[in-house]
């Protein structure tokens, strides 16, 4: 299929979005919409969020679509039609129109619009889309749902990136290229991300002190990543399973956090998990290779390796065991070496399902 990759086209906040012919406007609370992720609804019925992963998805009868949405700062996004990969679609400023498809075939499209870049570049809203046709019913929901909970990792920073050396630009994170997204695909589930690059769960990448004032155990408490307020109520979405994958940026620039303090810690992330999931499994990885920690994304351990052992984790689940910080949860080695995966519980039906690796050359 032909790749767009469109700039933002500004327009009026009345009429249409996209020139010539007739477009139809749908504000984005709209049923024939589907929104995946933690977001704000306005009371003009538009939708406000910012961490990274957040999708929706809607089926229109035409040949060309946008959305209408504006942006504190400037946030990108994989636009996917058909279930391929269309183009890569800018947001910023103020409320505009952006174009997300156009010169398609006539007749009936899915299309799935991805934010691939954090919660740090800023916080888009969005006001409804403008299609040439009207919006048809959505098609079946996935049946499962998994709440990935990370850091840079989790967000694909600097997925798109050449080199291990290159300095990172926004253009370069690519959230569905990360091993999260790649997880979801093996499951043909859904799923959301709640990730920041650099957080920890007691430290944060390079701090000075031992314990940061603010880590991913107080963000996954938040509807947007980057303020305090509102608190997210948790009945937005209920996952499947929860997937920690934290503990990098600890133990990072030298400074490592005593047992007491990254356990004190971790009980309070679970706890909070627990408060508000109930009995819903909770999976905890710390990838090694051969006892030998190392960075997940770098080029001796690509995306798709992790997602690999995870997805295997998960497979291969193991009965309820008690680990230091409560029962029902213990940290994950996967390790690539004969040692068999261990895992937390996870729901006893099956979770076999192909895995789907989006090719790198396609972006």
């Amino acid at each position: 299929m032909k790749r767009l990759f469109f700039a933002l086209a500004l327009c009026a906040a009345s009429g249409a979005c996209m020139a010539g012919g007739d477009m139809r406007f749908y504000e984005a609370r709209s049923d024939k919409i589907r929104f995946t992720g933690r977001a704000a609804e306005n009371g003009d019925g538009s939708l406000s969020f910012d961490w990274s992963g957040c999708h929706f998805t809607f089926r229109f009868d035409g040949s060309r679509c946008a959305m209408r949405a504006a942006d504190t700062g400037r946030n990108y996004y994989n636009v996917f039609v058909d279930g391929r990969l269309y183009g890569k679609a800018t947001v910023e400023g103020a409320s505009s129109c952006v174009p997300l498809a156009e010169g398609l075939a006539p007749g009936p499209h899915t299309v799935t619009v991805q934010k691939r870049t954090e919660a740090e570049q800023g916080r888009t809203t969005l006001y409804g889309i403008e299609a040439d046709g009207a919006l048809l019913d959505l098609p079946p929901a996935p049946s499962r749902l998994i709440e990935f909970i990370g850091d840079s990792h989790t967000c694909g920073y600097g997925t798109e990136g050449k080199t291990a050396s290159e300095p990172f630009t926004p253009e370069t994170e690519n959230c569905d290229l990360a091993w999260g997204c790649i997880v979801a695909r093996c499951f043909d589930a859904d799923y959301v991300l709640t990730a920041h690059s650099g957080q920890g769960i007691v430290r944060n990448w390079a701090d000075e002190k031992e314990t940061s004032d603010l880590t991913m155990r107080q963000r996954i408490l938040r509807t947007f990543d980057m303020t305090d307020s509102p608190r997210w109520d948790f009945r937005g979405y209920k996952p499947d399973i929860v997937v920690i994958k934290l503990g990098t940026n600890d133990c990072s620039t030298g400074i490592t956090p005593s047992e007491a303090a990254f356990g004190k810690a971790f009980r309070e992330l679970y706890g909070a998990l627990r408060e508000h999931y109930g009995s819903v499994p909770i999976l905890y990885v710390s990838p090694t290779v051969r006892r030998r920690s190392i960075p997940i994304c770098s080029p001796s351990w690509p995306a798709w390796r992790t997602a690999t052992c995870i997805a295997s984790c998960i497979l291969r689940a193991s009965p309820t065991r008690t680990a230091t910080w409560g029962p029902g949860t213990i940290p994950t080695t996967a390790d690539t070496g004969s040692s068999p995966l261990r895992s937390s519980p996870t729901s006893r039906r099956s979770w076999g399902g192909r895995c789907r690796w989006r090719s790198f050359n396609s972006y």
